[in-house]
């Protein structure tokens, strides 16, 4: 898989992930649209999955390009497969000017005890599950700057990281494992955070990985975006 750079990449129980540099670029600049269905691929698990979300390129780089309630992945695998012990991480790259509300990961059902996403809003990190209220993060990133966000939660505390350093732990009690598909970029049951901008390297592991970890996965990518 070519998921990262660098000797050090946490892929110990690692269950989704997809590399935009591995698919056909369609389009010549980060914000240029390219019409119909794609085929990504996980790289876990090598299934496939069908996305309306469009493949930009910048500085050589390939990128997930969403901007519309169309753009968004529905992966087909089950949040209760992904995270089949309740807990997980979520990370992904990020470059957006939007301060708006927009979703990175969800697992959200149309009803149930287990509804969550991983967001952003104002340019920070938000998430967590319905029935208990949202938690956001401490810190405002910068806008139109390569970054990296990752969520963690192991069963009993909800923390975020902005580029490989922690960025708020909360306490909760659910699971993630919700019984719906996981979806990127919007959720599937009702689509109303849109994420705007363009994504790279969307991952999911099924247990909480450690501080250490998450540096690890920043440092090991982060040559790639040029940070």
């Amino acid at each position: 898989m070519s998921l990262a750079h660098g000797p050090k990449f946490p892929s110990q129980d690692l269950k989704f992930a997809i590399d935009p540099n591995n698919v056909k670029c369609l389009s010549t600049a980060q914000t240029s649209a390219s019409s119909g269905t794609k085929t990504l691929t996980d790289m876990v698990s090598g299934n496939t999955m069908s996305s309306n979300c469009s493949y930009g390129s910048s500085e050589g780089r390939t990128w997930l390009y969403m901007s519309s309630s169309a753009h968004y992945i529905n992966t087909g695998i089950s949040c209760n497969t992904i995270f089949s012990g309740g807990s997980g991480t979520m990370s992904c790259w990020v470059y957006v000017s939007s301060t708006a509300r927009m979703c990175l990961f969800s697992g959200y059902p149309s009803g149930g005890d287990n509804r969550w996403d991983f967001e952003i809003t104002g340019l920070k990190m938000q998430g967590g599950f319905h029935q208990d209220g949202f938690n956001t993060a401490s810190t405002t990133f910068s806008s139109s700057i390569d970054t990296h966000l990752a969520m963690t939660y192991d069963g009993t505390t909800l923390k975020f990281y902005l580029n490989g350093s922690a960025d708020g732990s909360f306490s909760r009690s659910r699971s993630l494992a919700s019984g719906t598909n996981l979806s990127i970029g919007n959720r599937t049951s009702s689509q109303v955070a849109q994420f705007s901008g363009s994504m790279n390297l969307p991952m999911c592991w099924n247990r909480a990985l450690t501080a250490d970890e998450i540096s690890m996965i920043y440092n090991s990518q982060r040559r790639r975006f040029g940070v």
